[in-house]
């Protein structure tokens, strides 16, 4: 069985992710009573104490794991390998957690405002969160995976997110990612999901741009591609004539958002980008209901090493 006290590890080092699905199969910690409803605002949030991390004693490390690890009811080897992963991968961010998280999916997953992790399509917990899976995963490519933010609703109180594939090659590669290298964005001791939203935002107010909210709403990853393909931002302003020069800073100062002026001496979008992250997309939304979105990509193509991933820290 897994020992009731696993290793901090906040910044995880390299490793091989692999050895986590063993490890995994008996870490699907059961949950009880949350003591508060507290959502995940995006991708930065997802370790975050407070949301499924939980310090009950107030001896200042994460001693508990609320959370249910939802899977569909008719679920096969894919599942069940990509929620041992995640599972493991939780279980080594608290001292202590018990058996038996997981829950087939049913009109009543999430209702009790316990967070969910969904593992697939399970499609009751979905639509609960306000999510159609069909939308979301027509836009994948084979091979491609995602992991996206679940915000709370009235249904699914609780909120999470969920994690799943174009087919189950990109489901494990969503899975492996997470697992293997987050809250990392490619390297797991590099720039961070935090560090994406800070950039963004410190970009749009050189440009005198106020963003009122920044969400970092899905990251989608490959088996065939090193990095984080593509990561889903939605920027929330006051007026729609932001929306317009948050739009044009965003595509920078040429009228192809493709080629932007490389004489100019304002600051170019592809400063946004951490290493590993080809694309952002960022749709900025006004209050009148006024949107824009502009794809952001690297001024040159990442050169990524494939073999650095998250590993357990050395228990003391």
């Amino acid at each position: 069985m897994l020992p009731s006290r696993a290793s901090e590890s906040p910044r995880p080092r390299p490793g091989r992710p692999g050895v986590l699905v063993l490890i995994g199969l008996f870490a699907l910690a059961s949950a009880g009573e949350a003591q508060e409803d507290v959502g995940s605002d995006d991708l930065r949030d997802l370790l975050v104490p407070g949301f499924i991390l939980q310090d009950r004693n107030d001896d200042g490390h994460p001693d508990f794991v609320d959370l249910r690890i939802v899977l569909p009811v008719g679920h096969g080897l894919a599942e069940i390998a990509a929620a041992a992963n995640l599972a493991a991968r939780i279980s080594f961010e608290s001292y202590a957690t018990d058996l038996d998280l997981t829950e087939l999916d049913g009109p009543e997953v999430g209702a009790d405002g316990t967070p969910s992790l969904v593992v697939g399509r399970a499609t009751a917990a979905l639509t609960a969160a306000g999510v159609e899976p069909g939308d979301v995963l027509g836009g994948l490519a084979p091979g491609e995976g995602i992991v996206l933010r679940l915000p709370a609703t009235a249904d699914f109180p609780g909120g999470g997110f969920w994690v799943d594939g174009a087919d189950a090659t990109g489901l494990l590669a969503a899975a492996s990612y997470w697992a293997a290298r987050y809250p990392g964005v490619w390297d797991p001791e590099g720039p961070d999901y935090a560090e994406v939203a800070r950039r963004l935002t410190q970009f749009l107010e050189e440009g005198e741009v106020v963003a009122e909210d920044v969400t970092l709403e899905s990251a989608v990853v490959s088996r065939e591609r090193a990095g984080v393909s593509r990561v889903r931002a939605v920027v929330r302003v006051a007026t729609d004539e932001a929306v317009e020069e948050a739009a044009r800073l965003l595509t920078g100062t040429a009228s192809d958002p493709e080629s932007p002026d490389p004489e100019s001496d304002d600051p170019q979008p592809a400063s946004i980008l951490v290493e590993g992250l080809h694309r952002l997309d960022v749709e900025v939304v006004g209050p009148e209901g006024a949107t824009s979105l502009r794809r952001i990509r690297p001024a040159q193509p990442w050169s990524l090493a494939e073999e650095d991933s998250w590993t357990p820290g050395d228990v003391e």
